[in-house]
């Protein structure tokens, strides 16, 4: 029997049968082995069908090619056992194997081995490199021996994940590339990153990407000086820069984004045969413009997913901006969602990092993303763990920060607003066929989000 995967722009088809995701996240590697039994089987009962988990690829390669996918070096290490337990208990997989995970993990995931020999792989400010103790040292995804190293751990954790698709009779009904990829501040700060040598030489990426959008009179128009070559162009460094030149600099770092995405994609497709998918491409929002263009332009068949974090706020003091990013934020994601035509899944619903979390305040956050056009819900971090000792981030080594289900095995209040809405969810399959009539609109020009947030509006034109 050939199984498969599809969807019909609002949830999952498996085998012809529809399936909502309601899932939480269980990162196996912090959980103790002995637990993971009994913490799939409490999610199963909290009313969740989907575990969701990365991969951290400075877990299972410690040493360079040394690899363990079956806990022979730490029962942690048992990829493998944690995703035959979760075929057993019939709970369904979403996996993301990286290359980076952030996760408040060492190095986002991020090997030491590869970081101490090849250096040249670390992104560099306008001044030289940076410091090597922030939380997540930021690596210059288009640099060819960080590809390459790339390219042989997906090598080796793909065939392992391949075996355990649903297609091939088990669990995982998806595959997510990176995680945002512009986390490392690469398009979030002007200049912060990335003045590698790979990018900023002569006939480098950022000369690459002038000479696709412009001709030297258009540069010199552009930026008010003349151009006599591609060469003569700095990457922009400061404030004192010409407004196009900054915001030029700015979409060349989306588009080495975008072509990163693609790189990984066309790496997972030899591999994976169901639905591969990306978190959030940017942290710009308006930004995703440049992302929907470029799949649609080169026909990758991407799922976009989004995430939820508020930092909770208690109900009754509510924030109308709190209220009003949700509005904006559903908004984006519906509309590029539609346009994709892929399911809508929020795969990190906020369910922790918070001193404490009310179940009001929780069933307001859940339900408004539900009646806002967003169905299929995961919550990030549903159960609680520890980080073994030397893959510690800058959280220490407990990671459990209010988690529904705590490290000890504790459930918090907030369990009970999740259980009601996926019985509400679950149990009412109609719902997402609701016609959503929101009185909310927004507009954006997306170049002015830049530059608010790079703090540069005093270099607009003024009427």
């Amino acid at each position: 029997m050939v199984m498969r995967v599809g969807h019909d722009g609002k949830t999952y088809i498996l085998d012809g049968e529809r399936f909502l995701v309601y899932g939480g996240t269980l990162q196996f590697f912090r959980v103790p082995r002995k637990d993971w039994e009994d913490r799939l089987e409490r999610m199963k009962g909290h009313g969740l069908n989907t575990v969701d988990t990365y991969v951290a690829w400075n877990w299972h390669e410690p040493e360079k090619g040394s690899f363990d996918f079956t806990g022979e070096t730490h029962p942690q290490r048992d990829l493998i056992g944690f995703l035959e337990l979760a075929e057993r208990l019939d709970l369904k997989v979403i996996i993301r194997p990286g290359p980076y995970i952030c996760g408040e993990w060492r190095n986002g995931g991020i090997p030491d081995w590869l970081i101490d020999e090849h250096p040249e792989i670390l992104a560099k400010g306008p001044n030289g490199p940076l410091p090597r103790d922030i939380y997540y040292p930021p690596v210059t995804y288009l640099h060819p021996v960080y590809l390459k190293a790339v390219s042989e751990w997906y090598d080796a954790v793909l065939p392992v994940i391949r075996d355990y698709l649903y297609t091939k009779g088990g669990p995982i009904i998806s595959v997510s590339i990176d995680d945002e990829p512009s986390y490392w501040e690469t398009i979030f700060q002007p200049f912060l990153t990335d003045y590698n040598d790979v990018i900023v030489k002569p006939g480098g990426l950022w000369e690459e990407w002038l000479r696709r959008n412009y001709s030297l009179d258009e540069l010199g128009e552009r930026y008010g000086i003349p151009i006599g070559d591609y060469s003569e162009v700095y990457a922009p460094a400061s404030e004192n820069e010409p407004l196009p030149k900054i915001l030029d600099w700015h979409h060349f770092k989306i588009w080495m984004t975008n072509r990163y995405v693609e790189t990984l994609y066309n790496h997972l497709k030899r591999y994976i045969d169901i639905p591969i998918s990306i978190l959030d491409p940017y942290l710009l929002l308006a930004a995703w413009r440049h992302f929907y263009r470029y799949v649609r332009e080169k026909n990758l068949d991407i799922h976009l997913w989004t995430e939820f974090w508020y930092s909770f706020y208690r109900s009754f003091d509510l924030k109308e901006d709190r209220l009003g990013h949700v509005y904006y934020k559903t908004g984006i994601y519906r509309f590029y969602r539609r346009k994709l035509g892929t399911p809508p899944l929020s795969i990190e619903t906020q369910a922790s990092l918070a001193h404490t979390i009310e179940p009001d305040e929780a069933e307001h956050l859940y339900s408004l993303i539900a009646s806002l056009g967003i169905h299929n819900i995961n919550y990030y971090l549903y159960v609680g763990g520890e980080n073994p000792r030397g893959y510690e981030s800058h959280n220490g080594i407990t990671w459990d920060v209010y988690s529904p289900i705590g490290l000890d095995g504790s459930e918090r209040p907030h369990v009970g607003p999740i259980k009601w809405l996926g019985e509400f969810l679950l149990n009412n399959p109609d719902f997402v066929n609701s016609e959503l009539r929101p009185r909310v609109a927004f507009g954006t020009y997306e170049p002015y989000e830049a530059v608010s947030l790079f703090g540069l509006r005093g270099a607009l034109p003024r009427a």
